[in-house]
């Protein structure tokens, strides 16, 4: 009776470690099966060049390290990757491999990032420089039917100058400096101009200033949706 008994336990306990074996194994499948993304994606070769180095002095980054960041291009396909903006000469690069490397800015739709709590997104644009079509980098401060943009320059040795822009959504537009004036500002919302000038008396919104300016913006957008 106790052979059998040995038996019995012997069997039950080779059938509780072949099961737990085979759970592992599949375990080990599975997560074998659902690759992680690497930073060294092949995509990075066709999205960013070798970037060289500024002769010139003074302040050339507008965050002088490299923070966590997030590319995000046409196909909506978005990579991990450190990434810092030299606003010197308006090149957005990525650390990739220990190199260097600047993005093409006509080749992704956003950027992406992540300094501590502190979250902004850039986004590539064209604009008119004495009627010369050039390509640049704007953070965005307000999405939708029309976006509000801030471009950030150098001035001086260690200064950054802003300016606001606006775009409107569709193919072929172009970022547009926004006017000083009231009245110019306003008609960039076309038929809802009216509507737009009660809410900035409404609020005594100052559109000189970029907060305000914002708050006029997200209303418009929040409200006449594309």
């Amino acid at each position: 009776m106790k052979n059998l008994f040995k038996i019995c336990l012997t069997v039950i306990c080779f059938l509780f470690t072949f099961q737990l074996l085979a759970q592992l194994s599949s375990d080990l499948a599975t997560e074998t099966a659902t690759p992680k993304k690497k930073q060294n994606s092949n995509k990075i070769y066709f999205l960013a060049t070798e970037s060289f180095p500024l002769e010139s002095d003074g302040r050339q980054f507008l965050n002088s390290e490299f923070v966590e960041g997030l590319i995000i291009d046409f196909e909506n396909e978005s990579i991990d990757i450190p990434v810092r903006y030299r606003f010197a000469d308006d090149e957005m690069q990525i650390s990739h491999l220990n190199k260097v490397k600047a993005i093409y800015p006509s080749k992704i739709k956003q950027i992406i990032f992540k300094n501590g709590d502190q979250i902004k997104v850039f986004i590539p644009a064209e604009y008119l420089v004495k009627k010369v079509k050039n390509y640049g980098y704007f953070e965005l401060i307000s999405k939708g039917k029309i976006s509000l943009l801030k471009a950030y320059r150098k001035s001086g040795k260690d200064g950054v100058k802003t300016k606001v822009f606006y775009l409107e959504s569709g193919e072929n537009k172009l970022a547009t400096p926004v006017s000083k004036k009231k009245s110019k500002i306003l008609s960039v919302f076309g038929d809802k101009k009216s509507e737009m000038a009660k809410y900035v008396a409404k609020y005594s919104l100052n559109l000189k200033d970029c907060e305000d300016l914002a708050k006029v913006f997200n209303y418009y957008n929040s409200k006449y949706m594309k």
